[in-house]
């Protein structure tokens, strides 16, 4: 396992395709930005621990759509 320090705006890069972004540091929580090819499903690990394909189907594509409404950088809401 890599482990990283990384601040807020800051990105590591993962292959050519994919970049997790620090988006937000607050109360000792972490929010990240994912930036990935349509195609790469992104899934939390606990849903791995037990999936249900409708709901996985369900979630990508809502991701997709969510994707596509992302503008790169952060921004504090």
């Amino acid at each position: 396992m890599l482990v990283l320090t990384r601040g807020p705006c800051q990105a590591i890069k993962i292959g050519d395709d994919i970049e997790v972004r620090v988006f937000r540091v607050r109360n000792g929580n972490v929010r990240f930005a994912l930036a990935a090819p349509r195609d790469v499903l992104i899934l939390r690990s606990e849903l791995l621990d037990h999936p249900r394909p409708t709901e996985i189907t369900w979630r990508s594509s809502r991701g997709k759509k969510a994707a596509r409404r992302f503008s790169p950088g952060p921004v504090e809401r």
